[in-house]
């Protein structure tokens, strides 16, 4: 015979393992420090002047022609 299971508890447990799950990727996403934060914020800034400054144009879509 199967073991006797308290469905309350088996919510309560999944309802923990959840939250569990997405307190790791809150602290993934937010608990990172300041320094961490500003250092990912200079690379993007830094890549997107990168990007801007080879474009080709001066138009919106980069290529010389002016927009529709």
């Amino acid at each position: 015979m199967a073991d006797v299971i308290n469905l309350n508890q088996y919510r309560k447990q999944r309802m923990k393992d959840r939250t569990g799950e997405r307190g790791q990727q809150n602290r993934y996403q937010f608990g990172r420090t300041r320094q961490e934060r500003d250092r990912v914020q200079h690379n993007l800034e830094r890549r997107r002047s990168e990007l801007d400054g080879k474009r080709l144009g001066d138009g919106p879509g980069g290529d010389g022609r002016k927009p529709e």
